[in-house]
């Protein structure tokens, strides 16, 4: 379309007929074979006279399409090929990777000539691997920063609640923002297909005296858990927590022996999880009670525990 200098609102209007919107179904949204060259055939005499509107004496795009891009579409992209292979109705698009091969060529560009000026922009692959590190580390810290609202990008709703002031931030301890900064990147590779929880009303919440972990010998756990209990009580008594309640349930909690360290839980339909060691042992360890005491649902947790079988097998 660029090169036949086509009005911007003419282009909108021809990308709408051909790939529609949320509302409205497009050419690429044929039955089948008869159905998208009947549709094609109504179109031809619309987009003809939409061109002579531009004060064009013969048009060209319609003749362009039907010669260029119509049996492609059909072979490649309408309706019945996207259910074949199992996108459903929904189209592919590459536009985000490719304006993220755009930007990756630029910087590679930059980065050579600015290095060494007059000289080609190819590079080898140890050159590449350098460059293009530094270009995903760059983007990474963009959407870091999004949490202090300082950022060409914004938090997505579900990871609102990561979002604090610069005067916040400055405050928190560094294993606090380690913890915030591993939730937001958990929430990108998050896939979320499970109903999210109703959101909380802040990222952390502080402890009150009601809400002190119940005796350990009252719980019928057994002994080797004792320890886990204690730890727990430790870390909920320092709050060392940062959630992400919108994001099905994801958590944080920072480790007592590494305070720099972090420890994701995530609650979903199928039960509790935990990344450290201790749970992969034991089916429950110190974060993952602290995390339950905090969200009010402890006696449940402790109700569904079952040992890890294969564990005392060994």
């Amino acid at each position: 379309m660029t090169s036949l200098f086509l009005p911007d609102k003419i282009k909108a209007e021809f990308l709408l007929d051909i790939f529609g919107d949320r509302s409205t179904k497009g050419l690429i949204d044929s039955d089948d074979n008869e159905d998208f060259d009947a549709r094609l055939l109504s179109l031809e005499k619309s987009w003809d006279e939409r061109e002579i509107a531009t004060g064009k004496e013969k048009p060209l795009f319609s003749s362009y399409f039907v010669a260029n891009i119509a049996e492609d579409m059909k072979e490649k992209m309408f309706l019945p090929v996207r259910r074949s292979t199992g996108l459903g109705d929904n189209c592919y698009f590459n536009n985000c990777p490719e304006s993220m091969n755009s930007c990756l060529k630029k910087e590679i560009n930059h980065q050579k000539k600015s290095s060494n000026l007059g000289e080609s922009s190819k590079c080898s692959y140890s050159e590449f691997a350098d460059i293009s590190q530094k270009f995903v580390e760059k983007y990474q810290r963009n959407i870091h920063r999004a949490i202090l609202g300082d950022s060409p990008y914004m938090l997505a709703p579900e990871c609102a609640d990561l979002e604090v002031f610069k005067e916040q931030w400055e405050k928190l301890s560094k294993g606090r923002k380690i913890a915030k900064i591993t939730l937001l990147d958990e929430c990108g590779a998050e896939d979320n297909e499970e109903s999210p929880a109703s959101p909380s009303t802040s990222a952390s919440r502080s402890c009150s005296s009601s809400q002190i972990l119940p005796d350990f010998e009252s719980t019928g756990l057994p002994s080797n858990l004792k320890q886990s209990w204690s730890n727990a009580e430790m870390i909920f008594q320092k709050n060392e927590f940062t959630k992400v309640q919108a994001s099905s349930g994801l958590s944080a909690v920072i480790s007592l022996r590494k305070p720099n360290q972090v420890h994701i839980i995530k609650k979903a339909s199928g039960g509790i999880s935990c990344d450290c060691d201790g749970f992969k042992n034991y089916k429950m360890c110190s974060h993952e009670i602290a995390a339950s005491q905090q969200d009010g649902t402890l006696r449940e947790l402790i109700a569904k525990w079952q040992p890890n079988l294969s564990n005392i097998v060994q």
